[in-house]
């Protein structure tokens, strides 16, 4: 693959192209990962150009389209879960974010206007909104 997540200092993170690194230059374990399942990767050197490849896979690893040795049928959001993020408000008050692929606006707007509710648990419905 030729992208993964680099944690390049303390609680900084961004995208990176595996040509951007050396092959033969030393990154601590966990410095790169998959953008797609979250395991550790690390860079290797093909004739060509860099890539990141996953370590060796294990019983506990997780399932990953970019890994090569990797089939599975499910999605990135079944295999890792919906991220859940808290919104401080600023007045003392937080707001629940869940993290959902990007929908388009005129689906939301629909959503809006029809007083859709998303179910949380059988019990727990919450009004749509676009923040």
């Amino acid at each position: 693959m030729k992208t993964a997540i680099d944690f390049y200092d303390r609680g900084k993170m961004k995208e990176s192209n595996a040509d951007e690194y050396s092959s033969g230059g030393y990154y601590f374990k966990g410095r790169f990962i998959c953008p797609e399942c979250g395991e550790p990767v690390h860079i290797s050197k093909s004739r060509y150009s860099n890539f990141f490849s996953h370590f060796q896979k294990t019983e506990f690893s997780a399932e990953c389209d970019r890994r090569v040795d990797g089939v599975t049928n499910s999605s990135i959001y079944e295999r890792m879960g919906v991220p859940i993020y808290l919104r401080d408000n600023g007045n003392a008050t937080f707001n629940l974010v869940f993290g959902f692929k990007k929908i388009p606006s005129h689906i939301l707007n629909k959503a809006i206007e029809d007083k859709a509710t998303l179910k949380i648990e059988p019990h727990c419905g919450v009004f749509i909104d676009i923040m």
